[in-house]
Parts: C-alpha cells; sequence; structure tokens
C-alpha cells in the first residue's frame, strides 16, 4: 500500500510521509524496471496517489515534510522521489499539473543551502531532462516563477541559476509554438527577449539586479543586456538607472562600456546617493582591470572632466586605487592639478590673460575637494573608500618640483603656496579622519622629508607636523615612542629641515622626559662632529629653551621663527609653559658649556643660537650670560699669536673674538632690561653679573684703544701677502675690523654714548683705530691684485654684522629734528657722534641691504619698517629731517640710504605679502607727517600714495639733476638711485592684486609721464622703466591706451631715424638719437612680452583640464594681436630701412608667426569637432591675415631672413663664425614659422557655408 496517510494518522506525520515516500519509490522502481509486465492495479494505485496530490492542502504539507526532510539527509530522499515522481506521471493521463508543481519544488529548494553536491548535480540532472518536455504553458510558468524570485529580493544561488539557464535555452528552442506577451503574439525567442527585458527593467534591488546579469550572461544573451544599457542611457540618469549601468559595465563589451563611462562621468556629479555609487564603481574597478584603464582613457583625453566635476574626480582618485593602473592615474592626476593650478597663477599675474581665458577650473576643483575631505571628516565610509589614494595625491603634490615662493608669519606658512598647500590640507584632514593610524602617516612623513630635495616641500611637510601636533596633540603623545627613531637620523637631514622638524615635534618632546633625555644623549655626540654640530647645537638649544619656565612676551626684532608654538598655542594644548625640566636645562648646559672647547665655527654657531634663545625666553639669560662671561674672562689678550692659527695649507680663527663680544653685548642688553622691568631693589645678583659682563668688555675696550696698527703688527710693513705670515695678517686684520664694529654697536646700547662724552670719545676713538686698519688694507689689497698671485690657499675671515635694529636706531637718531625739551641727549655727544658714527652706520645699512635675508634672516616686519623709514627719511631730507643730516641728492650716502631703503622694502613686500599693510602705512605716514589719519589709509591706498610721491616727485626730480651728478663725476650713484627708487617702485606694484584697475592704471600713467617728459640718458634707467612700463600693463588688461602708447613709441622711433619732426602732443622725451636703439629695444621686448602672453592664453584655451570659450578667447587674443601687428608693421623700417637691431625685429616677426600659427592650429582642431562656422573669431583672423600681416609679410619678405656674412669686414674670424652660427639659428627658426603659417593659413576655415581662406 502506498496511499497518502489519512487524517487520522496526523500526529505521525513524519513517519507516516516517509513511509510512504520509501513504499512509493519501491513500487515505482519495482514496475519501472525493463522487461516488467504493467499492472493494473500498479496503475490504479499511481492514479490514486495523483488524485490525493490534487489536494492543494496536502500537497503544501507534503513540500514542507521534504524541504525539512532535506535538511536533515541532505536531499537524498528527495532525488530519489523526485526521479520515481517523474517516471510515474508517465502512467497518468493530464500529468503536467504534477510535473510541473514538482519541478517547481525543485526549483525553489534549489535556491537554498539545504541541498548537497551530490543530491544537486542529480536533481539538476532531473530536472533538465523533464525541461525538454515542457511545453508553452509549462514555460511561461517558469518564467513567472523566475520573475517573482528576483523581484522578491533575497539571495539567488549559482546554482538557482544555472537551472533558469536551462529554462531560458529550452524557452529558445520551441520555435512552433506561439507566446503572449503584453497581448500580442510572439515566437518564444521574441517572447524570451521581451520578458528579459521587461525582468531587467522590473528588478530595483542591486543584488537581483546582478542576478538576473548572471542569467542572461550564462544563456548567453548579452546583446540583450547590451540593448538594454542603451536603453538606460536614453533614461534620465539619476541614482537608480546608474547603479544599473554599473552593475551592467562588465558584462558588456569594450565600445559599449566606453559608452556607458562617459555617458556617467559627464553627466554625474553630486548628490545622497553618491557614496553608494562610488562603492559599486570601485568593486567594478578591482574585478575588472580593463573597465578602471578604459574609464582612465577617457578622463585623461577630456582633463576638464577630473577638475570641474565631483564623479569623476572621485573615478580618478579610485582609479588610483587600482593596482595595475596606480602608477599612471596617480601620475596624470598630479600632472592636471599642477596644470590647472599653474593656469591660474598666470590667471593671477594676468589680467588680460583673464579676461581672454575666463574662468579657470581652479575653483571648482578647490570646491570638488572640499566637498570630499568635509564628506571624509563626516563618514569612515569615504575615507576608506579614497583616502589611500587622497595621500597619495598629497604626498605628490607636496613633492611637486616646481618653484613656489613660501611666506612664514608666525611660525606657520601663510598665503597663497598653490598645489603644495593642497597638498598639506589633505594630509591634515586625513590625519583628522584616522587619528589611530597617526603613527602610520607619521613615519611616511618622515621618510619623505629624508628624501626630498625641495626646501618649499620639506616646509610644507614640517608645517602638516605642526598642525598634527597643534590638532591631536594627545594622540602623538601617546604614541612618542615611535618619535624616538628620530634621535638617530635628525642629524642626518638637511640643517634647516632636522631644526625645524625638532622645533615641530617639541611640545611632545618635552612632554616626556625619556625623549628628552635620548635628544640630548644623542646630541651631545654630534656637538663634538663639525659637520653636524650646525644641527646639534640649535636644537639642543630648542629644548633648553623649552625647559626653562617662559618668560613674559617681548616685542623685539625678532619675528616667530618657522613651525614654532607660541605660548598662548601650547597653553590651548593644554601644555603647562610654567613648568620647567631643570634636570635636561642643567644637562644641556654642560653639553654647551663642552662646546666652547669645540673649533670656531663650532662656537660661532654657539653664540649665534645662545642670542637667539636669549631672545626667544628671557629666563634663560643669566645662565647663558653666567656661561659667556666664564669663557670671555678666559681669553687672552689681542694678538695675531693667540688667535689666528696658519699652516702652509690653510688659516683658521682659534677664537671668533667679535662674535663672542656681541652675543655677551646682547645678553647685557637682556638683562638690564629685565631689571628695569621687575627689580626693586637696587643691589641684586644680577646686578653684579651684569657689571662683571661690562668690566670684561671694558678692559677689552680699552686695550684695543690704546693698541693701535703698529702694537698689533698689522700696519703699512707688515706682510699680507699669500704667504703663511700674510695669510695669518690678514684674517687677524678682518677679525680687528669685525671687533672694533662690535665695540661701538656694544658701547652705543651700554655706555650712554648718548649723554656721556667719554663714552663718546670711546667710540670715536675705535672708530680712528678701524679706520687706521683700514687704509692699510686698502693699499695692501691694491698691492696685492698688482702682482700675480699663484694658487688660493682657503683664510678663515670674520665679518660680524650689527644687529638691523641697532643700525635703524643710530640713523633714526641722526636724522630726526632736536625736540627743545629733550633730556636724553648731549649734543656735544650728539657733534662728536654725528662726525664718526652716522658715516658708519650709514655705510652698515648699505652692507646689510646688499644682503638682507640673509643678514636679518629672522627680522619682523616691525624692524624691517624701521629700517626703511630711517633710510628713507635720511634719503628725502629737506623738512623731513634735522638740517645737520640733511643732503645733497648727489652725496654718496643718499645713494645708499635708497638702496637700502628699497632693499628693505622689496623683502617686506615678499616676505609678508598683503600683511605687509602697516608697514607701508607707516612708511608713508613717516613722509605724510600725519596730514592723514592713519585708520583711513589701506594698504591699497598707502601703496598708490607712496607710489605716487617716488614716481611723481623724487624720480622726476632725480632725473633732473642728471647734470648735477655728471658735474660732479657721480653719474654712477645717479644711476643706482633710479634703480633703486625703480626697484622700490616694483615691490608697491606687486603687493597690489591686478584685479585693482585704478591701481594699475595709475601705476602706468606715472611710467608713462617719466619717459613722456624726462630724458634718460642712462640706458640702464631707460631699461627699468620701460621694464616696469610693461611690466604694469601686462599685469593689467593690455587696453588700448597701452598699445596706443607703444604705437606712438614706434612713430618716434622712425621719426626720430629719419629727422623727421613729430607732434609735439605725441612726442616721448626718453626717445633721443642717443637712446633711439634702447628704445627700440624695450619696444621690440614689450611686443614680445605680449605676443608671449597671447600664446599663453592660447594654450591655456585649448588645455583639455580647462574650460573656456574657445570663440571669445580668441576674439581678445586677436584683438591685442591685431594692435601689435600695426606697432610691428611701424617698426619695420628699423630693419628693413635703417638695418639696426636686426636680430631682435627678426625675433619679433618669428613670435608673430607663432602665436598665429598656434591661433589657427586651434581653430583647424576644433573645426573637426565643431561647427566654427559662425565664429566671429573666424572673421576677426582673416581680417587680421589680410590686414597689417599681409603689410608686413610683403615687406619683410625680401628683406628679413637672408644672411650676409659680409656685413662686418672688420669682426675677426672666430667672431664671425660664431655669429654666423647665431644669425643662422635665429632665421632658420624664423623661415620655419614663416612657412608653417602661410601653409596653416592656406587651410580654409568653413564661414557662412562657403570655405573661407585667411590669405
Amino acid at each position: 500500500n502506498m496511499s497518502l496517510p489519512s487524517a487520522t494518522q496526523q500526529s505521525q506525520f513524519g513517519r507516516t510521509h516517509e513511509n510512504f515516500c520509501i513504499r512509493f519509490c519501491e513500487q515505482v522502481e519495482k514496475n519501472s524496471a525493463p522487461n516488467v509486465v504493467s499492472n493494473p492495479q500498479y496503475s490504479a494505485a499511481v492514479a490514486k496517489v495523483f488524485a490525493q496530490m490534487s489536494d492543494e492542502t496536502r500537497w503544501k504539507k507534503f513540500c514542507n515534510f521534504l524541504k525539512k526532510r532535506s535538511e536533515l539527509d541532505d536531499g537524498d530522499l528527495l532525488n530519489r522521489f523526485s526521479s520515481c515522481w517523474f517516471r510515474a506521471t508517465e502512467r497518468i493521463e493530464n500529468a503536467r499539473m504534477h510535473t510541473m508543481r514538482m519541478f517547481s519544488l525543485i526549483f525553489e529548494l534549489m535556491n537554498g543551502d539545504s541541498l548537497k553536491a551530490a543530491s544537486l548535480f542529480a536533481l539538476h540532472s532531473t530536472i533538465v531532462t523533464q525541461l525538454q518536455s515542457f511545453e508553452k504553458e509549462e514555460l511561461s510558468g517558469l518564467c513567472a516563477l523566475i520573475s517573482d524570485r528576483f523581484l522578491t529580493g533575497g539571495v539567488v544561488s549559482k546554482r538557482w541559476v544555472g537551472v533558469a539557464t536551462e529554462v531560458l535555452k529550452r524557452l529558445g528552442n520551441i520555435s512552433d509554438q506561439c507566446f503572449e506577451f503584453a497581448g500580442k503574439s510572439l515566437n518564444s525567442r521574441s517572447y524570451r527577449h521581451h520578458f528579459l527585458l521587461k525582468l531587467l527593467d522590473d528588478v530595483l534591488v542591486t543584488d537581483s539586479f546582478i542576478a538576473v546579469i548572471s542569467l542572461l550572461r550564462n544563456s548567453s544573451l548579452e546583446d540583450i543586456l547590451v540593448e538594454y544599457a542603451e536603453q538606460l542611457l536614453m533614461k534620465e540618469l539619476d541614482a537608480q538607472v546608474a547603479t544599473k549601468l554599473i552593475s551592467l559595465l562588465t558584462s558588456l563589451p569594450a565600445e559599449e562600456t566606453e559608452k556607458v563611462m562617459e555617458h556617467m562621468v559627464t553627466r554625474l556629479d553630486g548628490g545622497e546617493d553618491l557614496l553608494a555609487l562610488c562603492t559599486q564603481l570601485v568593486e567594478v574597478f578591482h574585478s575588472n582591470v580593463s573597465i578602471a584603464r578604459t574609464t582612465f582613457a577617457l578622463l585623461k583625453k577630456d582633463r576638464h572632466l577630473v577638475t570641474s566635476k565631483l564623479f569623476a574626480l572621485i573615478c580618478m582618485l579610485s582609479i588610483c586605487d587600482t593596482p595595475r593602473v596606480h602608477s599612471s592615474a596617480l601620475s596624470e592626476l598630479k600632472q592636471s592639478i599642477v596644470k590647472l593650478w599653474r593656469h591660474a597663477d598666470k590667471l593671477k599675474e594676468s589680467s588680460w590673460i583673464k579676461s581672454a581665458v575666463g574662468e579657470c577650473d581652479i575653483e571648482a576643483l578647490k570646491r570638488n575637494f572640499d566637498t570630499l575631505l568635509n564628506a571624509i571628516s563626516t563618514d569612515q565610509k569615504w575615507s576608506t573608500l579614497v583616502g589611500k589614494s587622497l595621500l597619495d595625491v598629497a604626498f605628490m603634490l607636496i613633492t611637486d618640483k616646481g618653484k613656489v615662493d613660501l611666506k612664514i608669519t608666525n611660525g606657520r606658512i601663510d598665503g597663497d603656496a598653490g598645489v603644495l598647500l593642497m597638498g598639506k590640507r589633505l594630509l591634515v584632514t586625513i590625519a583628522g579622519t584616522q587619528p589611530t593610524a597617526l603613527n602610520t602617516l607619521m613615519d611616511r612623513i618622515f621618510r619623505c622629508l629624508s628624501v626630498c630635495t625641495n626646501h618649499s616641500s620639506s616646509l610644507v611637510l614640517i608645517d602638516v607636523i605642526v598642525s598634527i601636533v597643534l590638532e591631536h596633540t594627545a594622540q602623538v603623545l601617546n604614541s612618542w615612542k615611535s618619535l624616538q627613531k628620530l634621535t638617530d637620523v635628525v642629524c642626518c637631514l638637511k640643517e634647516e629641515t632636522g631644526i625645524a622638524l625638532v622645533r615641530a615635534l617639541l611640545p611632545v618632546i618635552v612632554q616626556r622626559e625619556q625623549l628628552v633625555a635620548a635628544i640630548v644623549t644623542e646630541m651631545r655626540r654630534h656637538v663634538l662632529c663639525e659637520t653636524t654640530a650646525s644641527t646639534a647645537l640649535p636644537i639642543l638649544l630648542l629644548l633648553l629653551k623649552s625647559s626653562v619656565i617662559r618668560a613674559a612676551v617681548r616685542n623685539d626684532q625678532f619675528s616667530q621663527s618657522f613651525a614654532t608654538f607660541s605660548t598662548q598655542a601650547l597653553q590651548t594644548m593644554g601644555i603647562n609653559t610654567t613648568v620647567g625640566n631643570n634636570n635636561a636645562a642643567i644637562e644641556v648646559i654642560s653639553i654647551l658649556r663642552r662646546a666652547l672647547s669645540q673649533p670656531a665655527s663650532t662656537r660661532s654657531l654657539l653664540y649665534k643660537g645662545i642670542v637667539e634663545a636669549a631672545y626667544a625666553n628671557e629666563n634663560l639669560v643669566d645662565a647663558l650670560l653666567d656661561l659667556l662671561c666664564t669663557h670671555l674672562a678666559s681669553t687672552a689678550p689681542i694678538s695675531r699669536e693667540a688667535y689666528v692659527e696658519s699652516t702652509k695649507t690653510s688659516t683658521v680663527l682659534l677664537e671668533p673674538l667679535p662674535e663672542l663680544i656681541q652675543a655677551v653685548s646682547v645678553l647685557i642688553r637682556l638683562a638690564i632690561h629685565a631689571l628695569r622691568n621687575t627689580s626693586t631693589q637696587i643691589v641684586s645678583p644680577r646686578d653684579a653679573q651684569v657689571a662683571t659682563a661690562v668690566a670684561h668688555i671694558e678692559r677689552l675696550i680699552e686695550s684695543v684703544r690704546d693698541n693701535d696698527v703698529h702694537d698689533l703688527q698689522v700696519d703699512k710693513l707688515s706682510d699680507f701677502s699669500t704667504s703663511t705670515m700674510g695669510r695669518a695678517n690678514l684674517a687677524f686684520a678682518t677679525m680687528l675690523i669685525s671687533l672694533y664694529d662690535v665695540l661701538v654697536e656694544h658701547l652705543w646700547h651700554v655706555g650712554d654714548a648718548l649723554l656721556r662724552k667719554d663714552a663718546a670719545e670711546k667710540i670715536a676713538s675705535i672708530l680712528r683705530r678701524k679706520d687706521e686698519l683700514n687704509d692699510v688694507l686698502k693699499e695692501k689689497m691694491a698691492k696685492k691684485k698688482e702682482s700675480k698671485v699663484g694658487k688660493v690657499i682657503s683664510v678663515a675671515m670674520c665679518c660680524v654684522y650689527p644687529q638691523l635694529q641697532t643700525v635703524s636706531l643710530m640713523i633714526s637718531r641722526f636724522t630726526q629734528k632736536q625736540q627743545d625739551d629733550e633730556d636724553n641727549v648731549d649734543e656735544e655727544c650728539i657733534m662728536v657722534l654725528r662726525e664718526c658714527v652716522f658715516s658708519w652706520a650709514v655705510q652698515w645699512a648699505a652692507k646689510i641691504a646688499s644682503d638682507l635675508r640673509s643678514c636679518a634672516p629672522n627680522a619682523s616686519s616691525v624692524s624691517l619698517c624701521a629700517f626703511a623709514r630711517a633710510n628713507l627719511l635720511l634719503y628725502v631730507g629737506g623738512e623731513h629731517v634735522d638740517p645737520a643730516a640733511s643732503l645733497q641728492m648727489w652725496n654718496h650716502t643718499s645713494t645708499e640710504a635708497i638702496v637700502a631703503f628699497a632693499s628693505a622694502v622689496s623683502l617686506i613686500v615678499s616676505k609678508y605679502g598683503p600683511r605687509s599693510q602697516a608697514a607701508i602705512v607707516e612708511l608713508w605716514h613717516c613722509l605724510d607727517e600725519g596730514r592723514t589719519n592713519s585708520g583711513e589709509v589701506t594698504l591699497n591706498g598707502a601703496s598708490m600714495r607712496l607710489l605716487r610721491y617716488i614716481l611723481t616727485d623724487r624720480m622726476p626730480k632725480l632725473l633732473d639733476s642728471y647734470k648735477d651728478f655728471d658735474e660732479r663725476k657721480m653719474s654712477a650713484d645717479h644711476s643706482k638711485q633710479a634703480l633703486a627708487l625703480l626697484s622700490a617702485s616694483r615691490a608697491l606694484i606687486s603687493v597690489v592684486p591686478n584685479a585693482v584697475d585704478k591701481f594699475q592704471m595709475a601705476s602706468f600713467k606715472f611710467l608713462a609721464g617719466i619717459l613722456q617728459k624726462h630724458e634718460i640718458k642712462e640706458k640702464p634707467v631707460l631699461r627699468e622703466v620701460w621694464n616696469l612700463l610693461i611690466e604694469v600693463s601686462r599685469r593689467g588688461r593690455c587696453d588700448k591706451r597701452y598699445t596706443n602708447f607703444l604705437r606712438a613709441a614706434a612713430l618716434q622711433i622712425v621719426s626720430t631715424l629719419a629727422d623727421d619732426s613729430v607732434n609735439e602732443d605725441e612726442v616721448l622725451e626718453s626717445i633721443t638719437e642717443s637712446t633711439v636703439t634702447t628704445s627700440i629695444e624695450m619696444l621690440v621686448n614689450a611686443c614680445s612680452m605680449s605676443l608671449s602672453d597671447v600664446r599663453q592664453a592660447v594654450d591655456i584655451i585649448s588645455e583639455p583640464a580647462t574650460h573656456a570659450d574657445v570663440n571669445a578667447g580668441l576674439v581678445v587674443s586677436l584683438d591685442l594681436c591685431g594692435r601689435l601687428a600695426e606697432v610691428v608693421n611701424i617698426l619695420l623700417p628699423v630693419h628693413v630701412v635703417y638695418a639696426i637691431l636686426k636680430e631682435p625685429i627678426c625675433s619679433l616677426l618669428t613670435s608673430l608667426y607663432t602665436t598665429l600659427n598656434a591661433i589657427v592650429k586651434l581653430l583647424l582642431i576644433k573645426q573637426k569637432s565643431t561647427d566654427i562656422s559662425e565664429w566671429k573669431c573666424v572673421s576677426e583672423l582673416a581680417y587680421l591675415a589680410r590686414g597689417d600681416v599681409l603689410r608686413i609679410m610683403e615687406s619683410a619678405d625680401e628683406n628679413v631672413g637672408t644672411l650676409n656674412p659680409l656685413d662686418e669686414p672688420n669682426m675677426k674670424r672666430q667672431r664671425k663664425y660664431t655669429k654666423s652660427l647665431k644669425d643662422e639659428t635665429l632665421y632658420v627658426s624664423y623661415a620655419r614659422t614663416r612657412e608653417l603659417y602661410q601653409v596653416a593659413s592656406s587651410f580654409n576655415l568653413t564661414r557662412n557655408g562657403s570655405p573661407h581662406e585667411l590669405m
């Protein structure tokens, strides 16, 4: 009996169903065996079973049993029963329902985990066999099952997809039946096609959609995927469509993949679903590198996408994280960013280029990076997705080899540092998102510093460390042990890099005594080595400053050094600045004391470092003064034998005494300053220490005054040759010169020289000793130059500069007007000092100004401003200064003063940029004398007024007084003063942005007025005025006023050469017969530079990374080209008729043709992809080509480019040969560009539907 269990047997549900299955299988297997005679009873029993199974309730219960049983026996019973079931259906009528039911059950179970391998293979074989007998109804039902499975969602197994694949294959093999779909009768293949397209469209869950794609790929139906992709491309691109397109990528052919990616990167930008889409795309890139390569090729072809769209930028960052294209993608992204940044810098430099190009993508790129950085800061998933790529990009941008002028303000990099600053932002943001991985990031920064050759890059990396220490102090503090490895390598880095690195990490170092001890121990060894002492000594002094409680902040002449932390910043970070490390301080002092026995070069570094440390922390003054006073007391009396050692191969100083004296003097001043601020007693230990130090220096002063050049054996009878003794005398003499200078500086500050006549007399006597020695050296050096000198032997020379503050105070003291109620100055002292100290201070001002950046590296804006102010007033004189200090313009002191002023202003502007407002306003007010309220003057206003004063007051007066200079044989001073005034003007012009049109127009007016109204005799001055005029015009908009000025100059040049009269309204006084050649040269330079700007604009317009209106940009470019071509056409007779400056004019024509070639080439490229027939620039180009350019070609073709070696008959053979080679290069280049232009112009550019030739 193989009947199903009755209702009374339901309590034994599992067992009775199992018994039924076993008996059913036994009967079917028995009666289905070969050669078995048909049994009517068996057929009846089978019919009865299937009749019972027709009941839906019974079938569901039986299905539940089979599912549970399959979980227990891995599907063995199901495998046996289903095989018997399908064989049994052969003996009944209407078996389709029962076959379909069992097929559906097995189909469903194959998507689960209950079936194991053996059963799966057997069941798959069984249902595939049954599938061959299915007809239209069964296959339609299976399609509905497949659709339901995908639309329901959830996991779809590969086994289930395999069966569904067989269903689709069977569906495609029925060719004689019609299917109904959406009211249409279709054959099986068409039905399958429409069914799958609808299924793809209906499925919304990504995993299910990917499973559908897998089904179609297994069925070899990729053409349907391509068709569906085309349908998606026609829809609006939202998140759902984008998700499906990304899922399709791995299943599409290469051409379609490129089409899909191009569609997405050009249309997708941002949105809420961007993270999910980018995550999905990254998985695709990692799984299929060919798609990554295709996308990379697209983004490389159109760089504008990466720089302007966020999605494209993220795509490129994702490709940078794909191993096989990592290097090339990273390099391409860096190149795009750097090039775009350089283009943006060009737009900042020139308002005309900006007007031609329009807006640059740099702002969009910055905005997209900001969006990405904000996302990384708020969502860790973004950091996981693109964090590594951004880190790589950041390091590549920072280590870019391009030159960047960094400005250091308040210990940090200030201003726009270009791509370096973007790299810094990326690193700092990534550090904030991954505080637990700071160790790894810091190690990478250290490695990069160790191999970095670019100083700017090193500074930016250290600035990153400063930011990390400021923002993540606790995390860096907890990982302090990772910094211990620095102690071994810090002295192997470049000197400035190693010191700045320790300075940046100092807040962390000082809070871990073990780390301080390790660094001190390591530096103790490096101090003894001359090559590493320059790094070790500053590091030890840094530790000393940080180990002693900080003093109150002083307003001194030093600005905050790079990578330093203010007291307020340290307190904000939670670092107690009122607690010191006495043990470390004592250890460092002992090391410094031992360093005093090292060679003179090491001691020189130590003295300078002690001065800086004392200025930074006045609480160090006592200990450092005691250290140096002890050493000063042990120095030998002044003599050549005691201070110089000379051998056959070298001459060295044994003790840099001037630097020691200067350091002690500074410490004395700081100690006196502290006494005046803090001491309430008449006598204190500090008083005694200061008195002892002053007494030591006083003994030296008396020794210097008592011993003249004869006593010191450096008089005119001494040997100053290259012999051993001669070199020793020279080194000793230079040391004495420096010693005299530092003693003068000391007496000025400490000796009350303005009140005490004996102190003033001491200064005067010291300077007399200096003059005596200078006379000896001048005579001996003059004789030495006349004699033939053999091999050069190194001589250690001692040169110590007075402090910038000292020189400024001296000059100001002697130039300021005396007040009647002044009681801190003695008239007799002033008279004595004015005769000697005033000229000494001015001379030193000139020496310092010649190399101001290295002589005063840490000078603050206040100190530089005081220096510039003192020298400006000295130069201007008149009512602004004391009558005794008023100088004639042709006085050499005036020259030194204005040169020093120009150097100071240039340094202020280059170092502080827009932050130099206070200094420039102060400089203006020293001339304005309070007539304008300081609160009303801005940086632009002060720069304008100071520039107007220089160019419309001082410069004209100087040019008009040329005869006075010439009569006194001071022409060189006249030239130096004029160049200094123009140098200061250049600095003032550069500090104001290009966008301030009013300032640029006024600057042009001032400079043009000089050329129009004044005759300039000196060619260097004339060149510099022209250069400044050209620079101002190029920074501005290059409007018609500029080209009209050039045109007027060209007309006057030709008239001057032809001896014709010129309209008095248009005459330029600077163009005369003696200066006409120089004027031609500068006019050619002006045209060449403007043509170079046009080429730069065309280059930016054509760059894929920049989105610009080509037509509008070329119209602006051609407008300037046309105005310049008119000037060139006027100037051409200089070459053709008068044969003057042939080479420069030939180069100018080459530049003109090259510029036109660039424009034509760009139009020909655009013509291939765009209809340019209606572009205005095409007609503008044709008009220009048929106008001035054609006239230039007609005039130049017969006269320019012809080599004639007989033009110079008196020229030597070798020089003639060299000139012929140079001319050949020049004229061949001209001929090539001329031919290229003619060939390019012969191409047709369509306009209004008809061919449009340029020529």
